[in-house]
Parts: C-alpha cells; sequence; structure tokens
C-alpha cells in the first residue's frame, strides 16, 4: 500500500520535471506550454471567445477556425464604427505565477495585433494589459517573444493609469486587432509558451 502510494506522488513530479525541462529554452529558463496546435489532441478551441466592434455598434468582421496544426483568427476590419476584432480565451492562473516573458509561434500578414492579458482587477473594470505582436508578414511561422515589460494598461484603446499586472491572477488572454486600417486580415496561431526565469 506505501509503495503504491509513492507511486502516485513521485510519477507526476517526474512527469512535470521531464516537461518543463524538456520546454526549457535556456539554462535558467522554464516554459509551460498553454496550448499546441500542431497536436492532434488540442481541443481548446472551443475555449475561445470572439468578440468584435459590434458590441458597440462596429461593422467589422472576425472569425477563428481550427486548421491542420494552428488557429486561423481572420476578418475584415471596419472602421466605421469601433474598428477590432478579437478571440478571448480563460486562462489557469498558476502557469503565469512570477512570468517573465512570453514566447509564441505566429505567421501573420505584418499588421500590428496585440496581446492582453487580464488580472482579477483589470477584469472586473473592462481594463487589459496590451503588447503588440511584432511580427513580419511572411508564409512561414516565426517565433515571438514579449516580456511582460512590454504590457501597459488600455482602456477602450487608450493609455490609462493602473495598478501593475498582478502576474498571480492573471484570469484572460486576449488576441486583437485593431489599428485604425479598414481591410482584410489573418493571423495564424501554433502555440503560446508562458516562461520564467
Amino acid at each position: 500500500m506505501a509503495t503504491r502510494v509513492i507511486k502516485l506522488i513521485i510519477l507526476p513530479l517526474v512527469f512535470i520535471t521531464l516537461y518543463l525541462v524538456t520546454h526549457a529554452h535556456a539554462e535558467t529558463t522554464m516554459c509551460v506550454r498553454l496550448f499546441d496546435y500542431q497536436k492532434s489532441e488540442q481541443s481548446i478551441s472551443s475555449s475561445w471567445r470572439l468578440v468584435n466592434d459590434d458590441v458597440m455598434g462596429g461593422r467589422s468582421i472576425g472569425r477563428y477556425t481550427v486548421n491542420e496544426n494552428h488557429l486561423a483568427f481572420s476578418g475584415f476590419i471596419n472602421t466605421n464604427g469601433g474598428g477590432f476584432s478579437s478571440i478571448r480565451l480563460s486562462v489557469p492562473s498558476l502557469p503565469f505565477f512570477g512570468f517573465d516573458h512570453i514566447r509564441m509561434s505566429v505567421r501573420s500578414d505584418g499588421r500590428p495585433y496585440t496581446l492582453s492579458l487580464a488580472d482579477q482587477f483589470s477584469v472586473r473594470r473592462g481594463i487589459s494589459h496590451r503588447a503588440r505582436i511584432d511580427t513580419e508578414a511572411r508564409a512561414d511561422f516565426q517565433e515571438i517573444e514579449i516580456s511582460k515589460d512590454m504590457f501597459s494598461p488600455m482602456f477602450r484603446g487608450r493609455m490609462v493609469q493602473a495598478p501593475p499586472l498582478d502576474t498571480n491572477a492573471i484570469q484572460e488572454m486576449r488576441v486583437m486587432l485593431s489599428d485604425s486600417v479598414d481591410g482584410d486580415f489573418r493571423l495564424d496561431l501554433q502555440w503560446i509558451d508562458v516562461c520564467r526565469l
């Protein structure tokens, strides 16, 4: 009985350790993969929520689909109204505890997409901490790194005064396009890692 209990305790710890080691990008950096659409068992697609500017009378169109190895976020921005489209995901707070940066594999049309994080405080007040996903228009996927220090508090597209992002209470992640330019857009997303030093 004691041997069985020990195995039940030790084996999960071994698997977690191996996972973290295989996702370490440097000797002192450990990363947790939130999701990976390259894996056939990935089922997080149903958890995303689509929020377009029609919530404020806008006319932009957005959608997302899961393809062979990535999630495709696409649509059309119409600046005659709100002028934005976004997808949002409720996330577990544990992987973000004390995080240093986020790494992601993306392919885009080169438009200035943003990644936003919202903690308990900001979710209640409609604020998000936003950072630019700095990409180039290209046919292959590229790895992007976004430091925690790059996130700024925003409310309805404007920077505001707010408490620092509470990395121990992250509740939501958002990918958004709001660049004041009419036209088609597309961002493909393969995976996202949350990393700490």
